[in-house]
């Protein structure tokens, strides 16, 4: 109890801590702007985020790096997914990064998909390593998913100009044929899962709601594990004959199967 009564007196202090280095870190050009209106999300770049892990004793391990090879309506395509953990201080956290030759900053060229010999493999596995910094300081730091309007307040408290951060804009012809719209949502989908999971929680629809409930004590799956299948309980759902159609990853899932797994997601992350 006593540590709780001091963290709970300390956590405004650290608040506006993490609010002064993520303003004197950060440029308006590291956000991104996603969705509409009150669900609005201000999004941080890798680049943004490594700038304020400078100022953290955040340290990482068991990083693996793998590529993933498929065929698409453009030909060949790969990515690379980098996962691992990351602590700071006393808490531990596992997370992913992935980039393919179907993300546009590397992989076009004048409009048009770059075949494969001349895009730089080594700067697709780079750009994952990063990604998967970036999640990671954003994990620990609570800078995931950030409400817009909180965005907004933070930015315009020092004079910078909020409205410098890009927006999401919505197209086709992406990884794995998802639109960039669709990537977007996969990656808040799987950042919520991973959260639930190295916050110590599992889910579970209890009396037709979707609940975070507590690890058993014998539960010795890594993290993500975990995530994955807390995405895949998520994305579950009966027929109207009452068969239960198993549930996919984030990365598997499009259309409306996705967006309706998002907002299960949200709501139980309070989003």
């Amino acid at each position: 109890l006593l540590v709780l009564e001091k963290k709970a007196e300390l956590a405004p202090r650290m608040r506006a801590a993490i609010e002064r280095i993520l303003v004197s870190q950060t440029y308006a050009q590291d956000w991104t702007i996603q969705g509409q209106g009150d669900a609005a999300r201000a999004c941080l770049s890798s680049a943004g985020a490594e700038r304020i892990a400078r100022n953290f004793p955040i340290h990482y391990d068991r990083v693996q790096i793998k590529r993933e090879d498929w065929s698409d309506t453009e030909g060949p395509a790969y990515r690379y997914v980098c996962t691992g953990y990351a602590t700071l201080y006393d808490r531990g956290v596992y997370a992913e990064g992935s980039y393919s030759t179907r993300d546009e900053f590397l992989g076009k060229k004048g409009g048009k998909w770059r075949p494969l010999e001349e895009i730089n493999e080594g700067d697709i596995r780079s750009a994952a390593h990063h990604i998967f910094c970036g999640n990671a300081i954003k994990e620990l730091l609570g800078l995931r998913g950030l409400p817009a309007a909180e965005y907004q307040r933070i930015m315009g408290s020092t004079g910078q100009d909020a409205t410098k951060s890009g927006r999401v804009t919505r197209g086709r012809g992406t990884q794995g044929g998802a639109t960039p719209e669709e990537q977007a949502a996969q990656r808040e989908l799987a950042e919520i899962c991973i959260g639930i999971a190295n916050d110590g929680y599992v889910v579970d629809e209890i009396d037709g709601e979707w609940q975070v409930i507590a690890r058993a004590p014998d539960d010795d799956r890594d993290a993500m594990e975990v995530a994955k299948d807390i995405c895949r309980d998520l994305s579950s759902f009966p027929r109207e004959n009452g068969e239960i159609v198993p549930g996919k990853l984030a990365k598997e899932l499009r259309g409306k199967w996705l967006g309706a797994t998002l907002v299960k997601a949200r709501k139980l992350a309070g989003k």
